[in-house]
């Protein structure tokens, strides 16, 4: 049987039998069947307060508490929208929206409610910039994300579903 990682969080159970070494190695006669079920993806669209904290290393600004909105749009293929990944910081005045710097959104793939990607740069591909996100969905449906650019920030952050 071969199962690949996206049948581990459909939902489905398995399965499985465990069988004990004896203290003369041989196979215990009697084995246990265990039933596992496998969790599924969690529904993650909606409108989150987000509140961000880390490092600007560009401009050396502390971001403490910062809060801001994010909209994860369910685009019905296992994909989710992110209205900006960098929870707000990017287009804030005190960090780059002074230079109208946007949004940074991107579509992510979900699988087994971790959330992943290097994400191109958000700035006309200059400077090498690109982002690295990383993110999990907690047991109480809020994500706690990660992510640092080419540019020196170093931010975490937590989503709260309104």
């Amino acid at each position: 049987v071969t199962i690949s990682i996206n049948d581990l969080c459909d939902g489905t159970t398995y399965d499985m039998y465990a069988v004990q070494m004896t203290s003369d190695n041989f196979l215990s006669e009697n084995p246990e069947k265990i039933s596992v079920t496998t969790t599924e993806n969690a529904n993650i669209a909606g409108t989150y307060t987000t509140v961000t904290n880390g490092y600007s290393g560009f401009w050396e600004v502390d971001a403490v508490n910062f809060t801001s909105e994010v909209t994860i749009t369910d685009n019905g293929d296992s994909t989710f929208t992110f209205s900006d990944t960098t929870a707000g910081i990017y287009p804030d005045p005190d960090f780059y929206g002074y230079y109208n710097s946007p949004a940074v959104p991107f579509t992510f793939d979900v699988p087994c409610n971790e959330i992943s990607a290097v994400l191109p740069s958000p700035f006309n591909n200059c400077c090498d910039d690109v982002i690295d996100f990383k993110g999990v969905i907690n047991a109480d449906g809020t994500l706690s994300v990660h992510w640092e650019s080419a540019f020196g920030e170093i931010m975490d952050v937590v989503y709260t579903k309104q």
